[in-house]
């Protein structure tokens, strides 16, 4: 009879566990449905932002990269144009860009900057063209802000030719390029053109956030008044920043 008892009880008890009301039953699977539901979308959420994350990594990896910037002591070889003056560079100047070598071939100043910030142009811009051993150019651009006498433009403004010309070398005096940029190379990026003849296109610019001095009287000793391309459409162009 204890058996008999025992058995029944046992038979019994999953029949009274389970005993509620329908409806609070598929309330209970509902809710389990949605934790479910919410739960999928979150995981998927995070894939996402994690694949948006890596991808934005790895762009910017490729795009952030004034790299391994490689100078040169050398003479001061200089000349006026007709629409700026260049100071050419012996080989030796180098910068790496995107894991690849361009190799520094000039410097050139314009009056005012031709790129403009919060739309308005510095008082000059320097621009350092580059070439790698593929062909393809690139322009690191400094913006000079009229805020106090630059030193290393002392040499250059002081022999700088006042007319069109050949390439005239500065006897006794050496520059090293790299005094002019600033030691950081935070920059906004762009492709377009050279901007002065012959106007190459496929060119990619990288102008320099932060900006170098120069003087008053260092600006309106420039040889031109003005000599700044005007700023051109973006056309469907895209401009990045690291």
């Amino acid at each position: 009879e204890v058996v008999g008892l025992g058995i029944r009880n046992l038979a019994q008890c999953p029949v009274e566990l389970n005993l509620m009301p329908a409806s609070h039953l598929k309330q209970q699977q509902f809710k389990a449905k949605r934790i479910y539901f919410i739960g999928s979308v979150l995981c998927v959420l995070v894939t996402l932002l994690a694949f948006g994350w890596f991808f934005n990594w790895t762009a910017d990896k490729k795009r952030k990269a004034l790299t391994e910037i490689k100078d040169k002591m050398g003479p001061l070889k200089m000349l006026n144009n007709g629409h700026t003056i260049q100071v050419n560079i012996p080989p030796g100047s180098s910068t790496k860009i995107n894991g690849e070598v361009y190799d520094l071939l000039q410097f050139h100043f314009h009056r005012p900057s031709e790129e403009k910030i919060d739309g308005k142009p510095m008082a000059m811009l320097a621009h350092f063209v580059h070439k790698s051993d593929s062909g393809k150019l690139a322009v690191i651009g400094v913006l000079l802000k009229e805020t106090g006498e630059n030193r290393f433009l002392k040499s250059i403004w002081q022999n700088a030719p006042k007319v069109e010309g050949p390439e005239v070398e500065v006897a006794g005096t050496t520059i090293n390029p790299t005094n002019l940029l600033p030691t950081t190379l935070k920059f906004w990026t762009y492709e377009g053109s050279l901007t002065t003849p012959p106007c190459t296109e496929g060119v990619n610019f990288y102008i320099l956030k932060t900006t170098m001095d120069i003087g008053k009287k260092q600006v309106a000793d420039f040889p031109f008044k003005k000599n700044a391309r005007p700023v051109q459409a973006l056309n469907g162009r895209k401009i990045s920043a690291n």
